[in-house]
């Protein structure tokens, strides 16, 4: 099984690689005008009810001010999986994980992990936001998450509240989180262009 993964594992860096040469070919007072979204959300597909229909809907509200990459709506056609992951994360101002049992058994979850980690920690940023769905019991987190548990243990990290009282709070701590004046949606159009 790990033979398997040996050429798609060197096909996902050729493709980071190139993605990454043509990011570090722009100019460093750029980066901030190549944003386009306040956040980019990666969870399980097992997930993706919440997601839909309590986590965007509560971010994206009627206002227009908050915009949410997800893959769904954002990724680009015809192009790889890898480079659409990589894109939007670099267009994203911060990255939201929804944290759960199934976003530890999820392998594009795993990827998306990897290039936002990797984001962090080349611009020395604070750009990830973990937010805990579920409780996930250490010992089901597999040993490739090594750097989930770092995260989960060096971080403080934002957990779904079951009690309805205190979701309020939580909203606006996360809107605040992700808060950050980006390009209007017309400058953005023309760049596009």
């Amino acid at each position: 099984c790990i033979y398997l993964d040996i050429p798609w594992y060197l096909k996902m860096v050729w493709q980071w690689s190139q993605v990454k040469h043509r990011i570090w070919k722009s100019k460093p007072e750029d980066i901030l005008d190549n944003i386009e979204f306040h956040a980019f959300i990666s969870y399980s597909e097992h997930d993706s009810d919440w997601v839909k229909n309590i986590l965007i809907p509560n971010l994206e509200k009627e206002d227009g001010s908050i915009r949410i990459c997800q893959h769904e709506r954002n990724f680009i056609a015809g192009k790889s999986i890898i480079e659409n992951i990589i894109d939007c994360i670099e267009k994203s101002y911060r990255s939201i994980f929804v944290l759960s049992p199934n976003f530890v058994q999820s392998e594009w979850c795993h990827y998306e992990l990897y290039f936002a980690h990797h984001k962090l920690f080349r611009e020395n940023a604070n750009n990830l936001i973990l937010l805990l769905l579920e409780s996930i019991p250490p010992y089901i987190i597999p040993s490739k998450y090594h750097k989930l548990k770092a995260l989960m243990a060096k971080r403080t990290y934002m957990e779904w509240p079951a009690e309805k009282s205190k979701q309020g709070l939580f909203w606006a701590n996360l809107r605040a989180a992700i808060h950050v004046k980006l390009l209007g949606s017309k400058k953005i159009a023309e760049l596009q262009i």
